[in-house]
C-alpha cells in the first residue's frame, strides 16, 4: 500500500471515530432536546473542532511512524539517506494533484447533495434536527467516498 493510500486510510479512520463519538452522543441521554437547535449547533461545532484537532494529531503521528518505519526498513541511521527517502515518498506530482481533484469532486457532490437533502427535508416539514443530521451524514459520506476513491486511484491507477 502506498504512502498516500495509508494516509487516506488514516484520515478515514479519524473521521469514522469522530462520527461514531457524535452518534453515541446524539443517541445518549446527555443530548439536547430535538427543538434546541442552538445547543445542537454548538455540539456540532465542538465536534468539528475535535475533528480538526484529531486530524492534525493523527497526521503528525502518521509522519513520525512513517519515518521510524523507513529507518527500520533501511537499517540505517544516516540522516541524509532518511531525508531523501522521506522526501521522495512524500513528493506531490501531477498524478497526485489529479487524484486529489477527482476524489474531492465526489466529496463536493455529496456535500451539495446533502444541502439539497436538507432543503427537501425542511420543505417536507420534517423536524429540523433530522435535516441537520442528514447534512452531517452526507458530509461524512462524502469524506468516506473521497478517501475510498483516493485509495482506489493510488492502488489501481487512473483510468
Amino acid at each position: 500500500m502506498t504512502y498516500n493510500s495509508k494516509k487516506a486510510v488514516m484520515r478515514m479512520l479519524v473521521s469514522a471515530i469522530v462520527v461514531i463519538c457524535y452518534v453515541v452522543y446524539a443517541l445518549g441521554g446527555n443530548a439536547p432536546l430535538s427543538n434546541d437547535l442552538a445547543a445542537w449547533a454548538l455540539r456540532l461545532l465542538t465536534y468539528v473542532g475535535i475533528s480538526i484537532v484529531g486530524h492534525i494529531i493523527a497526521a503528525i503521528i502518521f509522519e513520525i511512524v512513517m519515518v521510524i518505519g523507513i529507518t527500520i526498513k533501511e537499517e540505517t541511521r544516516d540522516e541524509g539517506v532518511i531525508k531523501r527517502i522521506v522526501k521522495s515518498v512524500t513528493k506531490v506530482d501531477e498524478r497526485d494533484k489529479l487524484i486529489e481533484l477527482k476524489s474531492s469532486q465526489v466529496g463536493f457532490i455529496c456535500c451539495g447533495g446533502g444541502v439539497l437533502l436538507m432543503l427537501v427535508m425542511l420543505a417536507a416539514d420534517l423536524p429540523t434536527i433530522w435535516a441537520l443530521h442528514g447534512l452531517v451524514a452526507t458530509g461524512y459520506l462524502g469524506s468516506l467516498l473521497e478517501g475510498l476513491l483516493k485509495i482506489n486511484y493510488y492502488e489501481r491507477g487512473l483510468n
